[in-house]
């Protein structure tokens, strides 16, 4: 789920892709705290940054 998070939010600045491990996993490292939201704003966040993940990788339109 972590990894999620942080490839999710990675556009928006709060983390950064540093490497692959030798088992491939990868790890990044954080570029900013993310602010303090209420768990709604928490929703909308992860729900902006779902969509545009698939945007990016052309799976919607």
């Amino acid at each position: 789920m972590h990894i999620a998070i942080c490839r999710l939010l990675e556009p928006y600045g709060f983390y950064e892709f540093e490497y692959f491990d030798e088992d491939g996993w990868p790890h990044y490292k954080v570029k900013e705290e993310l602010p303090p939201l209420k768990a709604g704003e928490q929703s909308v966040l992860m729900k902006e940054a779902i969509v545009g993940y698939f945007l990016e990788k052309e799976l919607i339109d």
